[in-house]
């Protein structure tokens, strides 16, 4: 439900300043795209390479390259239903799910060329991991190698989803079941911090766009819709003299 509401009429709205950013990324060829994420974009870098792959496969027009995002609101939402149902009943888990799936934010991710339907796909996913844990059902090992996996890809997809760690940490914290697996809890995430330090904030800091204004463009700089389709500028002015 929350893709198909999404993906409904995505193919009409021309691309706007950032997601034409995206498919600008996403169109370099990968060592250009690996230099351009590392000097400018790491925050979205997995994102941009998967929806290089993407592109390659389905072409980059708007409901193209809109259509990941609604699938991962779908996603969000299903995660949701299956946590909340997991702690509830079936009919607790549908009507989060439902409430999610209509969620304007949530929608409006759903629909744009941009990372952030994924970070919150990955962030329910994360959380519904967590509840599972909590449930205690089985053996815990498996259930925190899944976590420091979605951790990794979620902070690769965007990078302040580390932030995350924080808040498991203190649901951990303050859930007395969950209190004997803070060490895991610390490995865990101790893991994914490691293998998300290419994402390090060490890197250069991301500039105000990406790529498509990162100084290589013409002084008279012409609106988007002449490269990508989109009427919007790719800045506010052209630099000075």
């Amino acid at each position: 439900m929350a893709a198909a509401l999404a993906m409904t009429g995505s193919w009409i709205p021309s691309l706007w300043g950032d997601e034409a950013a995206s498919v600008l990324s996403a169109t370099r060829p990968v060592g250009s795209l690996l230099a351009m994420v590392i000097h400018v974009d790491v925050v979205h870098a997995a994102y941009y390479l998967g929806l290089h792959d993407w592109v390659a496969l389905f072409g980059a027009g708007p409901f193209s390259v809109r259509f990941p995002s609604a699938l991962a609101a779908g996603m969000c939402a299903a995660a949701v239903t299956w946590m909340c149902g997991r702690v509830g009943t079936v009919r607790f888990g549908v009507l989060a799910g439902v409430l999610v799936a209509v969620l304007p934010r949530l929608t409006y991710a759903g629909e744009e060329a941009r990372s952030y339907a994924w970070d919150a796909a990955l962030a329910a996913i994360l959380c519904a991991i967590v509840v599972e844990l909590l449930l205690g059902r089985g053996p815990s090992r498996p259930w925190w190698i899944a976590y420091t996996v979605v951790l990794t890809v979620g902070v690769y997809a965007f990078l302040y989803f580390a932030l995350l760690t924080l808040a498991v940490g203190a649901a951990i914290a303050m859930t007395p079941e969950l209190r004997p697996q803070r060490r895991r809890w610390l490995i865990a995430s101790a893991t994914a911090s490691a293998l998300a330090l290419p994402c390090s904030p060490s890197r250069r800091p991301r500039r105000r766009r990406s790529g498509i204004c990162a100084g290589r463009m013409s002084r008279a700089r012409p609106p988007c819709s002449s490269r990508c389709g989109s009427p919007h500028r790719c800045s506010r002015r052209s630099p000075g003299p």
